[in-house]
């Protein structure tokens, strides 16, 4: 019975926060900066590896 309570409860609160666009909005510009900065800091990191990769690959041949 408290659990059903606790999960009606969780789901009254948090479904409209969910979908309320007051709340939306930062959530997806967030997660575009987010996934922006992901993008950024891959593309900038596998240049050392492969270097690192290339040293590698040079001393086994």
């Amino acid at each position: 019975m408290m659990a059903d309570r606790l999960g009606a409860m969780s789901m009254t609160f948090l479904f409209p926060l969910i979908i309320s666009r007051a709340w939306m909005i930062p959530t997806v510009v967030g997660l575009a900066v987010l996934s922006f900065a992901v993008v950024l800091v891959t593309t900038r990191l596998p240049e050392p590896n492969q270097v690192s990769l290339g040293f590698g690959l040079h001393r086994i041949s």
